[in-house]
């Protein structure tokens, strides 16, 4: 059985900051894959009902995953 590390990243707001986040995070992906050797490391983005651009700048990198709340939930619904 393969087995997949998820990173999670909770954003309310975050339009300053979720593409550099994402950005780190999908380019860890390779070197977690070959120092644990998972079959996958997924990266997805939640953006918890924001009222800025942070949507937007998160659906620029196709490679994650972005999961969306209308409104917000908090960081542990996240």
């Amino acid at each position: 059985m393969s087995k997949t590390l998820s990173i999670v990243i909770p954003a309310y707001n975050e339009e300053e900051a979720i593409e550099k986040t994402l950005q780190k995070c999908l380019a860890a992906r390779a070197p977690i894959m070959r120092a644990t050797g998972l079959a996958r490391v997924e990266v997805i983005a939640v953006d918890d009902g924001s009222r800025d651009r942070t949507r937007a700048r998160a659906q620029r990198h196709p490679e994650g995953r972005l999961v969306g709340h209308r409104a917000n939930r908090g960081y542990g619904a996240a």
